[in-house]
């Protein structure tokens, strides 16, 4: 009977550590779907309804035959002691045995202050390699090696640190702080590459770090496809050089049915409405809207979307008037849709009559003070104070004016 309960308990811990991509789009027959407001949801992952059946498992039923798991598997950690560290094979017999015990007591010690991390530190600084050697091994989890690399390792561990970040992303934060991004190059990009849909921030970061358009590609991918756009465009959006306006318009697409935790619009919306994007913009406005007339569902929005916190990122961002009440601020923009414009310098929507006359210049050097009405791929056109209207050719203007009517065009549609 111990024996059973032990093997179903390897077994519920190996489908909740196990590698495979928890958002993997498995469909379930529809009594193992759930469901919410909007229906049933057809992408929950076989394997993520697995892991979280293990999950309950270990941390809600008492576990007979491991020998009082609380209390002796830690001892029997500290009854592990590394005597020679300059033994290479003991070394990895000691490491080897503290996985084993690691495996048994991941659901009592997993925690970043576990004393098992200072049992792996315990190989000290020259034998970093050799955790690298386990950390990307088959052990259950990484999570106490991992941390006891970073608090041992040193510049002198590159070679292994590099070796190690091809199997193992969490290396990442190592890459980044010793300045290893050119080195890790390859590995960086395949991890963004090979990610169909997860959160891999300080990835991006590494890539952006390099700031090199042959990586540009692949981050626009990683954009479109990723599990929180906000947080990767706020990384990439300022890269020398990078259009993001075509990926933005196909993620604010992906995400027009999708409002599920972090990756709804209602996420996104916030963040391109500040960059001056005027779909998203449009779409805080419906969001208000609705939620103040206590519309039961719009596209799926959470709870914590409050009217009164939609009002205050508006009025951050806006220059409506700060005494407007939720329902008086929704008509300030039914009346001022057509006119509002971004002001990229002020970083703030602002409505026709407030708009400020910029320089315009030419390639000649020569200098024009107007106001842009409207732009395109291949012109703008401009009003002068007396109200004379331009067009002009974006072929004949400077590369800072190029860029500003660039960023006014992007504007994702609410279609």
């Amino acid at each position: 009977m111990c024996h059973v309960r032990i093997r179903s308990v390897d077994f519920a811990a190996h489908l909740l550590f196990m590698k495979k991509n928890p958002f993997e789009a498995v469909p379930l027959p529809r009594p193992f779907r759930f469901r919410n407001a909007r229906g049933w949801f057809p992408s929950l992952s076989f394997h993520w309804a697995l892991r979280m059946l293990a999950l309950v498992c270990l941390t809600a039923t008492p576990v007979v035959g491991l020998e009082n798991a609380n209390d002796d598997l830690p001892s029997r950690a500290e009854a592990l002691i590394l005597k020679n560290p300059d033994d290479l094979s003991e070394t990895r017999r000691y490491v080897s045995a503290l996985t084993q015990i690691h495996f048994e007591v991941l659901g009592v010690m997993f925690s970043s202050q576990s004393p098992m991390i200072d049992k792996y530190m315990a190989v000290g600084q020259r034998n970093v390699p050799v955790l690298v050697e386990f950390i990307g091994s088959d052990a259950p989890h990484p999570f106490f090696i991992q941390i006891a690399i970073e608090r041992l390792a040193t510049v002198d561990d590159k070679e292994a640190i590099l070796r190690g970040f091809r199997e193992h992303v969490g290396l990442i934060d190592l890459i980044i702080k010793f300045g290893w991004e050119k080195e890790a190059r390859e590995t960086l990009l395949q991890h963004l590459r090979e990610t169909e849909y997860s959160t891999l921030s300080q990835v991006v970061q590494g890539v952006a770090n390099l700031e090199d358009p042959t990586t540009y590609s692949v981050l626009k991918a990683y954009l479109e496809r990723c599990a929180n756009p906000g947080e990767t465009y706020r990384i990439i959006r300022d890269l020398p050089g990078i259009e993001v306006g075509p990926s933005l318009k196909v993620v604010w697409e992906r995400l027009k049915d999708d409002a599920n935790g972090r990756r709804g619009r209602q996420y996104f919306a916030p963040i391109l409405a500040e960059d001056g994007h005027l779909g998203a913009l449009t779409y805080l406005f419906v969001l208000l809207r609705d939620k103040a007339v206590g519309a039961p569902e719009v596209e799926g929005v959470t709870p914590g979307f409050a009217p009164a916190a939609i009002k205050a990122r508006i009025l951050r961002i806006t220059d409506a008037p700060f005494e407007y009440e939720v329902e008086e601020l929704a008509a300030w923009f039914d009346q001022n849709s057509e006119r509002i414009h971004f002001d990229a310098k002020a970083s703030r929507w602002i409505t026709l009559e407030e708009r400020k006359h910029r320089t315009w210049t030419d390639l000649d050097g020569r200098e024009v003070l107007a106001t842009m009405l409207k732009g395109s791929e291949s012109d703008v056109t401009i009003e002068r104070e007396a109200g004379r209207v331009f067009l002009l050719s974006l072929d004949r203007v400077s590369a800072e004016d190029r860029e500003y009517v660039r960023r006014q065009n992007l504007a994702p549609t609410d279609d």
